[in-house]
């Protein structure tokens, strides 16, 4: 397992970090929440009551609140489009484990 921790810190652009409460499998605490706080100004949203997979058990309101995430962080017009860094939607890595 890679631990990319120090990492977060050099994140530039928006970002958000969505997260199931009651995740056993990678516990908020431990990961969501602490990512959220090393990247400057991220946006937590925790999903109370909410496990591991919120694609499959909160399909409909993990594509509103990263629509709406997307939205308000990206501009349109092509000229703006380019200057803007594009939001960065995370999971904390370090959770990750590696198949080599």
């Amino acid at each position: 397992m890679t631990d990319f921790r120090p990492d977060l810190a050099s994140f530039n652009v928006p970002t958000l970090v969505i997260y199931g409460t009651a995740d056993k499998t990678v516990p908020i605490d431990a990961t969501g929440r602490e990512s959220a706080k090393a990247i400057e100004g991220a946006r937590l949203i925790e999903y109370d009551g909410s496990a591991h997979r919120l694609f499959a058990t909160d399909k409909e309101r993990l594509i509103k609140d990263v629509s709406e995430f997307l939205t308000a962080n990206v501009t349109s017009g092509s000229e703006q489009r380019s200057a803007i860094p594009m939001p960065q939607l995370v999971r904390p890595a370090w959770t990750s484990v590696s198949r080599s």
